[in-house]
């Protein structure tokens, strides 16, 4: 019972810790319409403003992983969490664009830190059903604004309780490459499959703010589109982590994807409230995906997990990164709704992608 209770206590503080670090980390695309009024920001500068977030997060994560794997340091992911959320708790008090930039750079670096560490960590304390498990650590959290639980007291929680994690195969370079060289196919297919979703779902989390403030929505509701897309996510991860735990992940995540496509376009056909159906559709289809897909890395790299985290959320998520800046300019140059109509289709891409190069 002592060793049940001891690991229950560190899946509820990590994922504790993952919805304060998450919290704190999409606070910046939730404050969009805000920051759009107080600082004249047009697209192309909030694209480039969450670029700035989610790029830096993406590049550092896979030499955190790394690191990780090789020396199990048990306090990387509570140090992430607080860089992550003491971070954007300055963004109150700062008066340019410019400081605004170094702000949305630490938050990724913040959460550079935490991902990897923490999803390792738990991949390692669960002994059956780590779908679910890691589904619970992921989706009790993601994007919502309540911070319920102060980062420096669960900082001093996790001092306290997380256990150092026995790891018992090679971290050096040399295998590291090796394990690498013998899953090339497995990774090289997941990681597109990882890009081409964040592209869409980055997308989204950039720009339904200021598409709400367009149709003149106001400024809370607008805002709260981003909260509602990451809500619905974290039902959609929790339902599909137990279907994927029961028939298998393939099926699963090929079919979210694809579903998703005509949610996201719906979203540009309604311009009322109506949308937030659609919304939350798209967020439960497309985020279904997202911790499944990091038990896939897990298993195609058991020996290093927390490099494998950091390949989905890392090279993965950097396509996304990447490509938000270019949305924005787009989008002040098109128009919202063609650009939302060409993103909506990268999932069908992403779906099929999983259904002709991965077996069962």
């Amino acid at each position: 019972m002592a060793k049940i209770t001891a690991f229950r206590k560190q899946v509820m503080l990590l994922s504790s810790g993952h919805f304060v670090n998450d919290v704190g980390q999409n606070i910046l695309p939730t404050l969009t319409p805000i920051l759009m009024v107080m600082f004249s920001l047009n697209n192309a500068a909030i694209g480039f403003l969450i670029g700035v977030q989610h790029i830096a997060g993406s590049i550092l994560q896979p030499f955190f992983g790394y690191i990780d794997d090789k020396y199990s340091f048990r306090l990387t992911a509570p140090i992430g969490m607080l860089i992550t959320t003491l971070s954007i708790s300055l963004i109150g008090i700062i008066t340019n664009y410019n400081i605004l930039l170094v702000i949305a750079l630490m938050t990724g670096i913040g959460t550079a830190l935490f991902h990897p560490a923490a999803t390792s960590h738990v991949s390692h304390i669960a002994k059956k059903r780590r779908n679910t498990v890691i589904l619970i650590f992921y989706n009790s959290l993601e994007n919502t604004t309540l911070l319920a639980i102060p980062s420096v007291i669960l900082f001093i929680l996790m001092y306290k309780y997380l256990k150092p994690v026995k790891k018992t195969t090679s971290t050096s370079f040399k295998s590291v490459i090796n394990n690498l060289q013998n899953k090339t196919k497995e990774i090289s297919v997941l990681i597109p499959i990882v890009g081409l979703r964040s592209i869409t779902y980055f997308s989204l989390l950039a720009f339904l703010p200021s598409y709400g403030m367009s149709l003149g929505m106001g400024e809370i509701f607008s805002g709260s589109l981003t909260l509602i897309l990451g809500i619905s996510g974290v039902v959609g991860g929790l339902v599909g982590g137990y279907l994927a735990d029961i028939k298998g992940t393939r099926v699963i995540v090929t079919a979210t994807l694809i579903l998703s496509t005509p949610c996201i376009y719906l979203i540009t056909i309604f311009n009322n409230e109506i949308l937030w159906i659609f919304v939350i559709l798209s967020g439960m289809l497309l985020l279904t995906s997202n911790p499944i897909i990091v038990v896939m890395l897990h298993k195609t790299l058991p020996d290093n997990r927390g490099l494998a985290s950091s390949f989905g959320q890392g090279f993965g998520w950097i396509w996304g990164a990447l490509t938000v800046p270019i949305i924005g300019i787009a989008i002040d140059l098109f128009g919202f709704n063609i650009m939302f109509q060409i993103i909506s289709i990268i999932p069908i891409l992403s779906g099929l992608l999983i259904l002709l190069k991965l077996k069962k």
